[in-house]
């Protein structure tokens, strides 16, 4: 599987060996470090996939779990997701499913949150996706701030909903009012002006 090519290396300005900092970027992108570090060992936690096994998307599988992959109990075999990979869809989608496996069972668990998730595909529009957006060194400390205090009062807010303290029909108005006052008004403000800005007025 190819992987892309990563052009960074940390700390640039300072780096003495710009050149391999970037190569150890390539290498933690690839397949061969992203499955070892996110499964383990091949042959013991995983391996290659059977001749003509699918994944969960149906195509070609690549890999299949010798053992459940987990992060809770303290294990040798891998670094728990804490270091740089390249696991996109290829590689998440990649994993061997079996055509007859339970869905309802934790080993059908992603092949039926992929299969759910295909069925929602033709409502989405991609061409609506949000574009990264570059904020100055003082607009992002404001926007740490505001996104914590959103984020707070939606948490307590659905909270709210979900356990009847707040009502839907009698309280919403109010809430949307709360995340305004808290600041989600001046973070939809802040980054429509600087999309406009990098992307133009649409």
């Amino acid at each position: 599987m190819e992987r892309p090519s990563t052009i960074w290396a940390y700390g640039s300005a300072d780096c003495k060996n710009p050149e391999a900092a970037v190569l150890l970027g390539d290498l933690l992108l690839s397949y061969d470090a992203s499955i070892r570090g996110y499964y383990g060992e091949k042959g013991v936690d995983w391996d290659d996939a059977d001749e003509g096994a699918l994944g969960i998307n149906g195509e070609p599988a690549l890999y299949k779990p010798l053992v459940p992959w987990q992060e809770v109990e303290p294990q040798n075999q891998h670094v728990v997701q804490q270091v740089i990979s390249m696991r996109d869809s290829a590689f998440r989608l990649g994993e061997t499913s079996d055509a007859d496996v339970d869905l309802w069972s934790s080993e059908g668990l992603e092949t039926y949150l992929y299969k759910v998730t295909a069925e929602y595909k033709p409502f989405t529009h991609d061409e609506m996706v949000v574009p990264p957006i570059k904020f100055t060194d003082e607009e992002s400390e404001d926007l740490a701030v505001l996104r914590v205090e959103v984020a707070n009062a939606i948490k307590e807010g659905v909270i709210g909903f979900i356990t009847g303290a707040r009502d839907v029909d009698n309280d919403y108005a109010a809430f949307l009012a709360e995340l305004d006052n808290k600041g989600l008004a001046r973070l939809v403000e802040m980054h429509q002006m600087q999309y406009d800005a990098q992307y133009g007025a649409q």
